[in-house]
């Protein structure tokens, strides 16, 4: 058994090349791996880097048609049962021998998928050493939300851990059986595979966050503007969410404010000034994009386009 590698792409020059490079070495020990990469309308030098690598199929895409119909090519094209979507800003970290027993969990056929399994996207020496206020705040809050959903999300079944049905902020899967799922329509997509998944009778499993496999994030800092946009694109994604499953209903009262509560409550483990500062700039931001996002009308296609700008 063998994984796909889906990797969506637009304007990817700065930083591509990270992703491949680790996927080149992963493929050393694993050669049946397969890379897949979706240049979706690029004007830079994103195709050019790509076909460097001989091993990545390349899809070219001329007019940016956003993430969901990208993947939906690439998840026709991919030639295992099993796929990963990487984003382009990530590196794999994670042994062949890790990477191997995570694939052997989808020998049972009630595995649909794995739940954020990539979700501490942030290492404990960047969190040590990294002096970006905003990185600091994400990289922290992103670690209490993984733990905070774990604590109430998570079922013990057989030995292993078990997304709950249903939660109410879901567990994004990335890792999953291709013909458990059908097509994307929002931007929350990974979210949209966990209902999916679960609405058709399969299991989603997840790790404690501390014995997850992780994925790296390509970037050192990031930009106040970047970060509104992303989060002011992740509230949009819930909204479209619920529109078409009725779920993804994280309340202010019942979830936010209690995650709230919980990374307060940790805070003594931070150890730096700096990052405390960006776990409450974090917090402010998320506010203002929650009330652009109750304002927005942009759907999909236009919604794709609120992302990191490197």
């Amino acid at each position: 058994m063998s994984v796909s590698f889906l990797i969506p792409a637009h304007n990817e020059e700065k930083i591509i090349a990270h992703a491949l490079r680790r996927l080149a070495q992963l493929r050393e020990s694993v050669p049946s791996l397969q890379v897949l990469v979706g240049l979706d309308g690029c004007t830079d030098g994103t195709e050019e880097i790509v076909r460097g690598f001989s091993f990545a199929d390349t899809v070219v895409f001329r007019e940016r048609q956003g993430k969901h119909q990208v993947m939906e090519k690439l998840v026709s094209l991919a030639r295992h049962e099993i796929v990963c979507v990487h984003d382009a800003d990530w590196v794999f970290d994670c042994s062949a021998e890790e990477f191997r027993k995570l694939v052997t969990l989808f020998a049972d056929p009630k595995c649909g998928g794995l739940g954020d399994w990539y979700s501490t996207t942030y290492t404990p020496q960047r969190m040590r050493e990294n002096k970006d206020l905003l990185f600091l705040g994400d990289a922290w809050n992103t670690l209490f939300l993984a733990e905070f959903r774990y604590r109430r999300f998570v079922e013990k079944r057989a030995g292993k851990d078990v997304v709950s049905p249903n939660p109410a902020y879901p567990f994004f899967v990335n890792f999953f059986r291709k013909s458990a799922i059908g097509a994307q329509q929002t931007l929350a997509d990974d979210a949209e595979r966990l209902y999916q998944l679960q609405a058709n009778g399969f299991d989603v499993l997840t790790f404690e966050p501390e014995s997850r496999p992780y994925f790296k994030v390509c970037w050192e800092r990031i930009g106040w503007m970047d970060y509104f946009r992303q989060r002011k694109r992740g509230f949009l994604a819930k909204r479209q969410v619920n529109q078409l499953y009725g779920q993804y209903k994280a309340s202010l009262a019942g979830f936010y404010g209690p995650l709230f509560g919980y990374g307060l409550s940790q805070l003594p483990r931070v150890h730096r000034f700096k990052a405390i500062l960006g776990f409450f700039w974090w917090w402010v931001l998320a506010g203002l994009a929650m009330a652009a996002a109750a304002f927005s009308q942009a759907d999909t296609k236009t919604g794709w386009k609120l992302r990191y700008r490197r």
